[in-house]
Parts: C-alpha cells; structure tokens; sequence
C-alpha cells in the first residue's frame, strides 16, 4: 500500500468515518457524504452539504481525498507546499478555528504512518 493510502486511511479513522450501527443509526457525517477525510471542497464532488463535498460513493471520496493529497505533497497545491511537515499540513487542513486540534492529529496520523510528524509530506509519495 503507498504511503498516500496508508496517509488517507489515517485521516479517514480520525475523522470518525463509521458505518451506521445500533449506537448511531445514522452513521458518521463522513459516512452519509461519501467523504472520508471530511474535505470541504474537490473537484470530483457532486455538492455540498453541511459545509462538506458529498461524493456519489466512497471510493469517489476516497480517490478525491488521495488525490488532495498527492497534489499536497508533489508541492502543486494552492494552499499546501511538498516541504510542509505533517504538523504544518494539519494546521491547515484541520485548523483549530474550526474547532480542531492540529497537534493531536498530526501526532495520530505520525503514529499510524510511522513517522515523526516533523516527516515532510513530499516523503509520503
């Protein structure tokens, strides 16, 4: 498996991506919009809802948000540069205005990738 899907599937768990079950009927949001890294905007989404892209399955969202990730560490994205370490990565892609803890999960991702989260992303091609 690469490294940009082991990296996808790290951010899919902290994101609470769950199926629906007896606790929660509904699923996860992520879950009900196809949309495993919670991503805001792609261009492979099929709208909006709740401030979320919703995709028409999950391998559609899954393929949108290793493709995020692919641009973010070959250094051809707007908003994230290939030499941004894990730490600068989250604090953009999970920002605490948005009521997010960056630092916590940088070091959750570092934890299941292996690496320490001083990692550049251009190495998780």
């Amino acid at each position: 498996m690469s490294k940009i899907k082991e990296w996808a599937l790290a951010i899919q768990e902290f994101e609470g991506f769950f199926t629906p079950s007896w606790r929660n009927w509904r699923g996860s949001i992520s879950w009900r919009q196809n949309n495993p890294g919670n991503l805001r905007w792609s261009p492979f989404q099929l709208g909006t809802r709740d401030g979320f892209a919703y995709f028409k399955d999950y391998q559609a969202g899954f393929d949108a948000l290793c493709y995020q990730l692919r641009l973010a560490a070959l250094g051809k994205s707007r908003v994230y540069k290939s030499t941004d370490t894990l730490a600068v990565f989250f604090s953009r892609y999970a920002p605490t205005e948005d009521s997010n803890n960056p630092d916590v999960y940088a070091k959750f991702v570092a934890k299941k990738l292996g690496v320490p989260v001083s990692t550049k992303i251009s190495t998780l091609l």
